[in-house]
């Protein structure tokens, strides 16, 4: 399991909603995070999508990577031939060889048979540039139809992004989206969370925490997905702190503590697994 980090880990500093920094960060930026957190691989999402480059911007941006020796993957929002059709003109250009993509509100408004039979016109073309698309659990499909409409597609290039939390917005608690989905998954996001009361005693809600501090079975999750070929993507739900510049630093926190628990459970397990 090669470990990189997704550009959600920085929505903020990126820029979401009203929240803007002076200086948003861009594509190179990301990179450049990436390699001071030493890892070698960066998933583009939809909050910071490629499409908007030129074709020279796209080189520069896969030049940099060569030579940073990061791995580039993409995302997209819009479970549609359309959209996979026009990231993998982007894959073409930065030697990516997956897709996530997030379905939409108006894509869980589709019956999975229209979304198979367009996808299929798509899965041709993956094969041949070697891309993988992974569907990821969005908050807007349960899992069983995730499985059906894969199912439906069948073919090895097209596969599940399991998130290990996304799934609780249709109402299943992570372990049953992780059993139901790791047998499909082809890509991994791994972000924590807890549970934490209102002071008034009046419910509760979800917020994020660094990954190894909340609820997350990170060991369970590797368990489910032991033997398979696929990269782990850090991402977090970090909160709008006091103030933008304590907002933006503690992005760079979080993920350095959250890459610090992933590198440690991974080698523990490998130095256990060396021992028997």
């Amino acid at each position: 399991m090669k470990i990189g980090i997704g550009t959600y880990a920085y929505r903020w500093g990126i820029g979401r909603g009203s929240f803007v920094p002076d200086r948003p960060l861009t594509p190179w930026d990301i990179l450049d995070k990436a390699a001071a957190h030493g890892v070698d691989l960066v998933q583009f999402a939809d909050n910071l999508p490629l499409g908007p480059l030129s074709k020279a911007e796209l080189a520069d941006l896969s030049h940099k990577a060569r030579d940073l020796g990061i791995t580039i993957e993409l995302g997209a929002e819009g479970l549609n031939a359309g959209v996979i059709a026009t990231h993998l003109e982007i894959a073409a250009a930065l030697d990516a060889h997956l897709v996530r993509v997030a379905p939409s509100a108006a894509d869980a408004a589709r019956a999975n048979e229209a979304i198979a039979a367009d996808i299929a016109t798509v899965v041709d073309t993956c094969r041949e540039q070697g891309v993988t698309i992974a569907v990821e659990n969005h908050f807007h499909v349960p899992s069983p139809r995730l499985i059906d409409l894969v199912t439906r597609v069948s073919s090895p290039r097209f596969g599940v992004c399991l998130d290990v939390a996304n799934s609780i917005a249709c109402f299943e608690w992570p372990k049953e989206t992780i059993a139901l989905l790791a047998p499909h998954a082809v890509n991994l996001h791994l972000k924590d969370y807890r549970l934490v009361l209102d002071p008034t005693g009046v419910g509760m809600t979800f917020t994020g925490v660094p990954l190894g501090e909340g609820l997350t079975d990170i060991d369970g999750v590797i368990d489910a997905l032991a033997g398979m070929d696929l990269n782990i993507i850090l991402e977090h739900w970090l909160p709008l702190a006091a103030d933008p510049a304590q907002t933006l630093r503690l992005e760079d926190e979080w993920l350095a503590r959250s890459i610090t628990t992933i590198r440690d459970r991974l080698n523990r397990r490998a130095a256990a697994a060396k021992d028997k």
